[in-house]
């Protein structure tokens, strides 16, 4: 971490807010790692700390755990849109668009 990063984190107490909520993710994680949605709220947490590489690998593992969760994978999107990958972002997209077609043709 530069120390540009670290003061602005420092003294910010949105960022300070959100480092807190990462670790109650993270003790929850703890106790149960097969939950999907804890998975999905590191992930935006993750992100909203410009932590893309952390989010992205948090992201994988909700998307691992419920593939046809349709939230999860626009949140593993938006994960890789913010570490500049914009072909993994369009798998991604391209998932989730089968999974809302898949869901529109269910309810018809």
């Amino acid at each position: 971490m530069e120390l540009l990063d670290f003061l602005v984190k420092k003294e910010d107490p949105a960022i300070q807010e959100y480092e807190r909520i990462l670790q109650e993710y993270n003790r929850a994680l703890a106790l149960n790692d097969k939950d999907p949605d804890l998975w999905d709220r590191k992930c935006l947490v993750l992100m909203k700390l410009g932590k893309s590489e952390e989010a992205i690998d948090a992201g994988k593992k909700g998307v691992q755990i419920a593939p046809d969760d349709p939230e999860l994978w626009d949140s593993l999107r938006l994960a890789y849109l913010g570490s500049s990958n914009r072909e993994k972002a369009d798998e991604c997209q391209k998932h989730l668009s089968g999974l809302i077609k898949q869901k529109n043709e269910k309810e018809s």
